[in-house]
């Protein structure tokens, strides 16, 4: 029986989620959101399958999980495969055994490159059950990376001769058109319902392959009872960071990442001429981050706790976030949530969650505008508290987590009905 609760919903479902991992960076967040938000819903039944092991996995299956011959004939395929799986049986077995025992309705894929699973891995969970599939970039379009960072090739020639084979998920052998040709058969015409958190992303799904497949715009939204303000002065003294200085911000999801723009950060942080006024807080491992002698700087390691976090966001003044390549950063609503401003490049769907009134956006890559923008704080220090009180009225209207599970909710009611009707 389908029964329908007050908000309208159709809440007789079985959902599985499937992504990468469970724990990890922005596609992780956005797939536990919904995974825990939704185990809450009367007549909801949720299931995880992650790709790979990670920490506090609270009952999820995993297909490449602790166990050490199954690791390395999942490191021997990868290598053979030139880091493109098209099938992987093991994936196939686990999940349509999962399928059929639960009865699932819905399985709603997030992030499917990591070597886990195949790309016509999709046309065969397609035929048990409607899929759903948030793309957290723009891996489905191309012939390989996640962000083509200015380059063309997906839409114009489809990938023939990739200029930049060491982009994630790279390759050794030029096989990029071939891979973007199995991913049109795969993707293209099955059905698939496809979720983009960015205006952005939306543009560059119409311009491919899949301009013509069913696409809906769904933000990323955060926990904004998670993430709140919280007193400045208490937090620095509580992790030993001086009062009168700006204190800046960077937590990038890993150091070795290049659409991060690590090395964009570190040149511009040598052009700042008042390096005294600023301290510094790195969230990640300072192995891979070279930062200038004369600034002070608080290294926290990788931070998986979400307290620990708006901890981190509310004891700076800004965050910043100069990436080359980005759909729509959870970290730049974490940040906005706590009523921190966010200083960033104009790239991917950015330019949708900040503005002139709670941060900065600078050209992706220029270190010299980045620069000039924190030299200007110094200066706009009294105007701070202001902007960050606007990024917190923008985060509550238009990306809370409630607004995001409940616009899902509403995906999900709609194919249900769907079902019913057929």
């Amino acid at each position: 029986m389908f029964a329908q609760d007050k908000k309208g919903w159709t809440v007789s479902l079985n959902l599985l989620y499937v992504n990468t991992r469970y724990q990890g960076g922005g596609a992780e967040k956005v797939t536990r959101q919904l995974y825990e938000k939704m185990a809450k819903e009367e007549n909801v039944e949720v299931f995880y399958l992650a790709g790979r092991y990670s920490a506090k996995m609270n009952g999820v299956d995993v297909v490449y999980g602790k166990n050490i011959l199954i690791n390395v004939y999942n490191v021997f395929k990868r290598n053979i495969t030139n880091n493109a799986r098209i099938r992987d049986y093991l994936f196939r077995k686990k999940i349509i055994s999962i399928i059929k025992r639960n009865r699932i309705d819905i399985v709603h894929l997030h992030n499917i490159h990591g070597n886990y699973m195949g790309i016509m891995d999709v046309v065969e969970i397609r035929k048990y059950c409607k899929v759903v599939w948030t793309l957290h970039d723009m891996w489905a379009l191309t012939g390989h990376c996640a962000y083509p960072i200015q380059c063309d090739k997906w839409k114009t020639d489809g990938c023939k001769y990739c200029c930049n084979l060491k982009l994630y998920p790279k390759l050794r052998i030029d096989i990029a058109n071939y891979i973007y040709q199995i991913k049109r058969k795969a993707f293209a015409n099955r059905g698939i319902i496809f979720v983009v958190p960015s205006k952005w992303l939306m543009k560059n799904c119409e311009q491919s392959f899949l301009k013509e497949e069913t696409k809906l715009l769904i933000n990323n939204g955060v926990d904004i009872d998670l993430y709140t303000p919280k007193e400045k002065e208490k937090l620095r003294k509580k992790y030993k960071i001086l009062q009168d200085k700006i204190v800046l911000m960077f937590a990038p999801s890993s150091m070795k990442n290049p659409y991060k723009g690590i090395e964009v950060l570190e040149n511009a942080l040598k052009l700042v001429k008042r390096k005294e006024n600023y301290e510094l807080v790195i969230v990640g491992d300072r192995k891979h981050i070279n930062i200038e002698k004369e600034y002070i700087c608080h290294y926290m390691g990788y931070v998986n706790d979400d307290k620990k976090m708006n901890d981190l966001y509310n004891l700076s003044d800004v965050f910043l976030l100069p990436s080359y390549a980005e759909n729509f950063p959870c970290s730049v609503l974490e940040s906005m949530a706590a009523a921190t401003p966010v200083i960033a490049s104009r790239t991917g769907g950015i330019v949708e969650q900040i503005d002139d009134e709670t941060g900065w956006l600078f050209d992706m890559g220029d270190a010299k505008q980045l620069a000039y923008i924190i030299d200007r704080l110094v200066d706009k220090k009294d105007k701070l508290s202001v902007m960050g009180a606007k990024c917190r009225r923008k985060a509550e209207k238009y990306f809370s987590e409630e607004k995001m599970v409940h616009d899902y909710m509403n995906l999900y009611a709609k194919i249900s009905n769907e079902n019913q009707g057929e």
